[in-house]
């Protein structure tokens, strides 16, 4: 479904169906590269892959290929699929050894991917698809370095905004009285499952209920 809805994420930024087919075919070919590189990896270390590690790859495709879908080729979206992969399935590893709280992987794939996949932008960005782009002149008039700094400028701003961002909602969820985090006993046990109590009923029946919605039921 994800892959699916990537194709109008990307192909939909065109707000036209001309031209849609190149965008289209790059993030169907990056999320292929990055679910084949990711199965590889897994296969290497630990001798086979893995459906969600499959997955993931995938995703790390379609995250690292959406700053460049229109501006390279399709074998230039292969290779930022296999290389966003690779750096995502590094990030994921070195989260598991600093044991950061991030689950679902968001920033070690989404925020990782992202970030490699714009500076591949700038590595990969084909002159000729850019030509009405204003990064077709810096291209041409100070060289693919000065592409890829732009693109590092990019995300270093989109980073500052995110955190400033993140800075005040945090503030205000705060200063309402929310908690960022449930117990340290429903982190270990679960969201679904709490401590059970049994509830006798009139039929002689034993109905269990958390003793959460016990005292919403007294």
């Amino acid at each position: 479904m994800v892959w699916f809805g990537w194709f109008g994420f990307n192909g939909g930024s065109q707000l036209a169906v001309a031209g849609a087919e190149l965008p289209f075919t790059t993030t169907h070919i990056s999320a292929a590269a990055g679910f084949v590189a990711w199965s590889l990896i897994e296969t290497w270390r630990s001798g086979k892959p893995t459906v969600v590690g499959m997955a993931t790859g995938a995703v790390a495709g379609l995250v690292g290929v959406t700053p460049a879908a229109g501006f390279v080729t399709p074998g230039a979206g292969m290779a930022i699929g296999a290389i966003t992969s690779l750096f995502c399935f590094a990030s994921v590893q070195l989260k598991v050894r600093l044991r950061f709280d991030d689950s679902l992987d968001t920033y070690a794939v989404h925020g990782v991917g992202g970030t490699i996949g714009a500076l591949l932008t700038g590595v990969f960005a084909s002159s000729d698809m850019i030509a009405g782009h204003p990064a077709a002149n810096v291209l041409i008039e100070q060289g693919r370095g000065a592409l890829i700094v732009g693109q590092l400028q990019a995300v270093l701003v989109a980073y500052g905004l995110a955190a400033v961002g993140t800075f005040l909602i945090a503030f205000v969820l705060r200063g309402l009285g929310l908690r960022f985090r449930v117990s340290e006993e429903a982190e270990n046990l679960g969201m679904m499952c709490r401590p059970m109590e049994k509830r006798p009923m009139p039929n002689g029946l034993v109905l269990l209920n958390s003793s959460e919605s016990l005292r919403q039921l007294s």
